[in-house]
């Protein structure tokens, strides 16, 4: 087996972005300035299946795609080789922000107050290992190549069809000040106000584990889908709202700085600094949290009769339905913590010139 792509394999992928903005600046006095601004903003990033994409039953096997593309399997012969074809899939995001700022003078002071907010938009529809990914790792020969030939897979990988549809809103305040103290001497403080509740799902989609993760005995147990393992919760169900977690809201970050002329002929300066800066949360989270059933199905299958049917055994679990759904072992699932808070670095500097 010799490292290569094919162009059979290989399908169309792209970006489409458009954005739009608008700002607009005033003088509202001899010592004051106001400013606007709006953006929008779309990014459509997209795959598409192989050009000559072939089903399992186009290949001649027994077993079904979930999704409405056709979708082609992966193979992993270990040791020789890892065959896997591109898969479709469409992500669309888009981001509203608006925000305005105020600047006036007053003696030695330099103010400006400002604020602004963003919404944001993200999704994903994609087909990864919706055909089923099969390891070949030599469990029956002892030589991962001739379990390939024989059909003999050491176990299968699938999963449906991910619609992630999820949302969240930013809000941000800031009060700055530069105070010359003396000739020589700038002072700049700074007080900064973020709000960034979590990503949430348009239509709740997502589920963690309470009280905490693991649980043992004192597992909670949903209200809002009874059949759910104990300890999968999902929002609506008591203690979790929207997003999973609550909106942390103490996310305050002050900031100071100097410089200092030190002998006023400006051949030796002092700046120091120092500020608090939280971490932006993406919807990373929110996507993990969606993985689970009954949104999701993963499924893990050890040993297949074969690689031509590998649901012989047992029924084949896809195309997938939510409507048809019932809980099945193992739970992969995933947990955010109920205590969990934006991230935050502190940073600082000394420089002498």
């Amino acid at each position: 087996f010799r490292g290569g792509v094919s162009s059979g394999l290989i399908g169309a992928s792209f970006s489409v972005v458009d954005s739009y903005s608008a700002s607009s600046t005033h003088n509202l006095g001899p010592t004051s300035l106001g400013e606007f601004r709006v953006s929008y903003t779309t990014v459509i990033a997209e795959s598409t299946s192989p050009y000559q994409a072939l089903s399992p039953r186009d290949l001649g096997g027994n077993f079904n795609v979930d999704g409405e593309n056709t979708a082609t399997p992966d193979v992993n012969i270990v040791g020789r080789g890892f065959a896997a074809a591109s898969f479709p899939a469409r992500r669309p995001d888009k981001t509203l922000q608006i925000g305005g700022k105020l600047s006036w003078t007053i003696g030695k002071h330099a103010l400006k107050v400002g604020a602004e907010t963003y919404q944001l938009i993200g999704g994903e529809t994609a087909q990864w290992r919706s055909a089923g990914t099969f390891t070949f790792n030599g469990n029956f020969t002892e030589v991962s190549a001739a379990d390939f030939m024989l059909g003999r897979p050491s176990n299968l990988r699938a999963q449906s069809t991910i619609h992630n549809d999820t949302f969240t809103e930013n809000y941000h305040f800031f009060v700055q000040d530069d105070f010359k103290v003396a000739p020589r001497l700038t002072l700049n403080l700074g007080l900064r106000y973020e709000v960034q509740p979590p990503w949430a799902q348009k239509f709740d989609f997502q589920s963690t584990i309470r009280p905490h993760a693991p649980c043992f005995g004192n597992c909670q147990q949903s209200q809002v889908f009874p059949e759910a393992a104990p300890g999968t919760v999902y929002p609506g169900d008591t203690g979790v709202p929207r997003g999973l977690v609550a909106t942390d809201k103490n996310n305050f970050a002050p900031r100071v700085g100097l410089a200092w002329d030190v002998s006023g002929n400006g051949r030796t300066s002092v700046r120091a600094a120092y500020g608090v800066y939280y971490a932006y949360i993406g919807y990373n989270q929110s996507a993990v949290s969606h993985a689970s059933q009954p949104f999701l199905l993963s499924v893990f299958l050890a040993a297949p009769p074969s690689f031509s049917d590998p649901w012989s055994e047992s029924s084949d679990p896809f195309p997938y339905s939510q409507d048809t759904f019932n809980y099945s072992n193992p739970v992969r699932q995933y947990a955010i913590s109920p205590d969990f808070r934006n991230t935050y670095v502190q940073q600082w500097n000394l420089n002498i010139q």
